[in-house]
């Protein structure tokens, strides 16, 4: 598979404290691709029915959804890593501390190192958006 190439856009944008425009760059977003898509071409993939790849993939993700509540990390073939995490307030005092603090929560995906060399690698266009005044 190769590594593709990633469309990046540069929009100008004034940004704080200088106030000041600078280009901030992004990459694009071509699409997402929905369920049923996924499962179309997972189903193409393996030679069997799209009835019995969405049951399947159905099954795995349910199983990482509770593993992962349940405080697992799941590997995820060989693109990274999903795992829950927090973002908690700090405090002094171990005395302090209690399930109140959480101000965040959320999936973690840590790629492998095989996806981090592969994203070094990507081409990239740029393109300057225009904005409309």
């Amino acid at each position: 598979m190769s590594n593709g190439k990633t469309l990046v856009q540069a929009r100008s944008q004034r940004v704080a404290p200088k106030d000041k425009n600078y280009y901030i760059q992004r990459a694009v977003k071509y699409s997402t691709i929905g369920w049923d898509e996924l499962c179309g071409n997972i189903a193409r993939s393996l030679g069997v029915s799209k009835a019995v790849a969405t049951a399947s993939a159905s099954a795995i993700v349910e199983q990482m959804r509770q593993l992962m509540l349940n405080g697992h990390s799941i590997r995820v073939g060989n693109i990274g890593y999903l795992r829950f995490g927090i973002s908690a307030k700090a405090v002094d005092r171990e005395e302090d501390l209690n399930v109140g603090l959480v101000k965040c929560r959320r999936v973690l995906f840590i790629p492998t190192s095989d996806v981090k060399k592969s994203l070094k690698n990507i081409e990239f266009e740029v393109r300057t958006v225009q904005e409309h005044v």
